[in-house]
């Protein structure tokens, strides 16, 4: 019973090491982080729950759990600044879920312990996975996710039946997240028969039944996208192959991902996950009996083993032939496979010790050589400071902005977002005749005179915050810039959020 207690106790203060050290590395790079259209959509999704329509996913390649996901931050948060900060700290879950699997899945003794904390050093030092965060787009949350399922893939063969549906339903919600991290249910289907040996047939049927339950709203919104007024093959063709490169053939394609994932990212480690991944496979279990190399005994710890490789080797080869098939795989894709390929590549390397000490020091030692992300041209506490100046302006608001010659990207849906998660009431912001308009100006107007009753909010480097009577003076003002005013038509974004049953893309055009 004690040393039960010591070992639970162990595991709890590993994984609460990684975790923190996980989040410390991720919120040093929070001044670097983007806002933009992509970013804030699964935050604004969650915002229309409650106001007379049902979130739809903001991106129509994801799901719903792209905005589930992060819609308690939203109740949590008190500005934008707050609100990255707490996704930073649930994206750096992805290192004690890589630690707590490696530990699960590895011979008891010193073996386990280099195991769990290698993998989650790896994932807590990986720049990929930070830059996930910082661009929010790349991957959004799918490495959470099929860590998620790692570790209750752990659990299920480890004897918890409970665990296994839960494994796919994680599975699910990374497809959810990002339509690459389908590639993964193909590892999901490599490793059931080892799955099926281990926790039974009926529980892989169980499991199978409540992923295609849980698979529906999904499945929904697919038929949905294949209703365009074309064939149905089509129309998920124009989707799927939205940001595809024909240009490029499959081999170039191929090379580029594997080189900025594995060779800058992971900062040329590639040599030691292919020689964990490798180790995998020695009896290493069989050397203090001194036994032939030729001898291969499939015991529960190899059982272990080749469900790990299976699922993520054929998780990498699905997303490897999802890519190639619609010529879209960029290095990022390749970061929803994160955390299997460390675990199972940690657990080979502990099995070798003395050489998953080096590496762990080497991953640490080159961490502290790269450099922090400089900061964006306008960090989460720019937003916050000029949401702060719509409080005093008397409803309704229609935020929206305008590029003259400068890519500086101030979002309005970052302003409306903060605004509200600051405590401002929702409904005070309309998109009308009679709203008051505040407009964002990326660059420098060549007529900077404002029209009498505007005002001048904010300014910075090379944008300004100025706030119109009313839609007609907007516009004239914009008339009057020698260089043409391009409204980026940012107001559309939060207001078919928070004006669900009211808005109408064409009012909000310039």
């Amino acid at each position: 019973m004690r040393s039960s207690l010591r070992t639970a106790l162990g595991l709890g203060i590993l994984l609460i090491a990684c975790w923190c050290l996980a989040s410390w590395i991720r919120l040093q790079a929070l001044h670097g982080t983007t806002a933009g259209s992509d970013t804030l959509g699964q935050y604004l999704a969650g915002l229309s729950l409650g106001r007379g329509a049902w979130p739809s996913p903001p991106n129509p390649e994801g799901g719903h759990s792209l905005w589930l996901t992060v819609w308690p931050l939203t109740q949590w948060a008190h500005s934008l600044e707050h609100l990255f900060q707490l996704r930073f700290i649930l994206g750096a879950t992805v290192a004690p879920l890589a630690a707590a699997s490696a530990w699960l899945l590895s011979p008891k003794g010193t073996t386990r312990w280099v195991a769990g904390t290698l993998a989650g050093l790896l994932l807590a030092l990986d720049p990929g996975l930070v830059d996930t965060l910082v661009i929010s787009f790349r991957g959004y949350g799918a490495p959470e996710w099929v860590g998620l399922a790692t570790l209750l893939g752990a659990l299920s063969l480890k004897g918890h039946r409970w665990a296994l549906p839960g494994a796919g339903i994680a599975l699910l919600g990374a497809a959810g997240q990002h339509p690459m991290a389908t590639g993964m249910i193909l590892g999901g289907l490599c490793a059931l028969p080892w799955f099926a040996q281990r926790s039974g047939r009926r529980s892989v049927e169980w499991a199978v039944g409540v992923c295609a339950i849980v698979a529906l709203p999904r499945l929904y919104i697919i038929r949905q996208q294949s209703d365009c007024g074309q064939p149905a093959l089509e129309c998920l063709s124009t989707v799927a192959l939205g940001s595809s490169e024909p240009d490029m053939d499959t081999s170039g394609i191929l090379t580029r991902a594997f080189h900025d994932r594995f060779s800058v990212e992971l900062l040329d480690l590639w040599p030691l996950y292919f020689i964990g991944l490798l180790a995998m496979m020695l009896p290493l279990e069989r050397w203090s009996n001194r036994t032939t190399w030729a001898h291969i005994s499939l015991t529960p710890i190899s059982e272990y083993r080749f469900a790990l490789l299976s699922f993520s080797l054929g998780g990498l080869l699905g997303i490897l032939m999802l890519g190639s098939s619609i010529d879209s795989l960029r290095p990022y894709h390749l970061r929803i496979v994160a955390v299997p390929l460390a675990v199972t590549a940690s657990i080979g390397l502990a099995r070798l010790w003395p050489l998953a000490v080096v590496v762990g020091g080497w991953v640490w030692l080159s961490w502290f050589g790269l450099q922090i992300l400089p900061p964006s041209l306008v960090t989460p506490q720019t937003f916050d400071h000029l949401a702060a100046k719509l409080e005093p302006i008397p409803g309704p608001i229609w935020v929206d902005s305008a590029y003259l010659d400068s890519p500086i990207g101030l979002d309005p849906s970052a302003v409306v977002l903060s605004a509200v998660l600051q405590g401002q009431d929702a409904d005070r912001f309309e998109v009308g005749l009679e709203s008051t308009v505040v407009l964002l100006v990326n660059g420098s107007p060549q007529n900077p005179v404002l029209s009498p009753g505007s005002e001048l909010l904010e300014q910075g480097e090379n944008w300004l915050m100025i706030q119109f009577p009313d839609p007609v003076v907007a516009r004239q003002w914009l008339a009057q810039q020698q260089t043409p005013a391009s409204p980026t038509g940012g107001a559309w974004d939060w207001w078919k959020v928070l004006q669900p049953t009211e808005a109408d893309l064409a009012e909000t055009a310039w």
